[in-house]
């Protein structure tokens, strides 16, 4: 999803899933985008998180399958880091977001409840929920009461973020896929 914040009719911020891109309007220039210029692109969750999001969805769509899926299978299918992405899926056994078993058979799974999991417990079990409040700026005290120049516009945007992660559930991106209206891999295969 890709939204776009105004003031007084002039863009300020661009935002999707994974960053916020601040925009100046009506300046050409070859890194361009539809007359915005780019000014600086800052990650709202990490990498780490996002793999995560991914791994869990991945496992949703494949709930039905009646077996445990092995972290190859999900790697390959995600075209992550197997390694990395095996470290991940542990921290979220460990959370409590999934379930995992070992040995031949074993593999990570998922029962039915973690459709109705908001997105803002997969952000907050890695990335912690400090991500969404630090300052656009990188400042280290940056608040209501010693703001930089952008918190207070900033804040809007991170409200935004905030409650859509919060209202968003695996559900929701399970329907999306299945629909066919997106894809979790590039391969655009259908789960």
């Amino acid at each position: 999803m890709i939204k776009i914040i105004k003031k007084n009719k002039i863009p300020l911020y661009l935002y999707c899933f994974e960053k916020i891109v601040t925009i100046k309007p009506y300046f050409v220039s070859q890194n361009c985008i539809f007359g915005i210029y780019l000014l600086k692109t800052e990650r709202m969750i990490t990498k780490t998180c996002g793999y995560a999001i991914r791994g869990v969805i991945f496992l949703a769509l494949e709930k039905n399958v009646k077996r445990k899926i092995g972290i190859q299978e999900i790697a390959e299918e995600l075209k992550v880091p197997q390694h990395f992405m095996g470290k991940i899926l542990q921290e979220l056994v460990r959370k409590g977001i999934l379930k995992s078993t070992k040995g031949p058979h074993g593999g990570f799974y998922v029962n039915d409840s973690i459709l109705d999991l908001s997105l803002i417990r997969i952000v907050e079990a890695i990335d912690g929920l400090g991500v969404l409040k630090k300052c656009f700026l990188g400042r280290e005290e940056c608040s209501h009461e010693n703001p930089c120049p952008m918190h207070h516009d900033f804040e809007v945007s991170r409200r935004a973020i905030f409650e859509n992660f919060q209202n968003k559930n695996i559900r929701y991106f399970v329907q999306q896929i299945e629909d066919g209206t997106t894809f979790l891999a590039l391969s655009r295969k259908p789960f």
